[in-house]
């Protein structure tokens, strides 16, 4: 039994659950709040690209970040900063308030960034598959755009093995 009355192992299940999420950080926050930024210039709304996809996508690959190794916590990074950055130069700053062709711009954007940050490299894959698949939300699975890019990223990395071997 522990100091707090629990089970030894029920204490250590609850230290290791807990030690699996990590606080946000400003720069993340920072890095998400792009999407808020997005659906004030455009409230596209509930259905829209911020609000449906951007923003609770970032917030939960930041949230569970602690499931990654430093290689998928350096590519978690490596694409919130890609993917706020393209909503900042290539939507925002370029004044686009067409809902449908911000959808279409902002997962168009996620390919490139995805694969640009290692995707495909064997090692990512091997120890951040898992933390990943946890990560996913099961609604974003079964859309077309999600489906789409999932074809995608696994064509490109295929057809680029150098993108596998790193």
């Amino acid at each position: 039994s522990s100091e707090y009355g629990m089970p030894f192992s029920t204490s250590v299940l609850i230290t290791s659950i807990f030690g699996l999420f990590t606080v946000i950080d400003a720069q993340t926050t920072t890095a998400c709040n792009v999407y808020n930024e997005l659906e004030a210039s455009t409230q596209c709304g509930s259905s829209g690209y911020a609000l449906q996809f951007g923003f609770p996508n970032c917030i939960n690959f930041s949230n569970k970040e602690g499931l990654f190794n430093a290689q998928g916590k350096a590519w978690l990074e490596c694409v919130r900063s890609c993917l706020s950055n393209f909503v900042q130069t290539e939507i925002i700053a370029k004044n686009i308030t067409d809902c449908a062709t911000i959808k279409s711009l902002a997962f168009d954007s996620h390919v490139p960034c995805y694969v640009n940050c290692g995707f495909c490299n064997f090692k990512f894959l091997l120890f951040n598959a898992i933390p990943l698949a946890l990560t996913l939300r099961i609604s974003d699975l079964l859309t077309a755009e999600v489906i789409q890019q999932a074809i995608t990223v696994i064509g490109t990395c295929l057809l680029h093995p150098r993108l596998i071997l790193g």
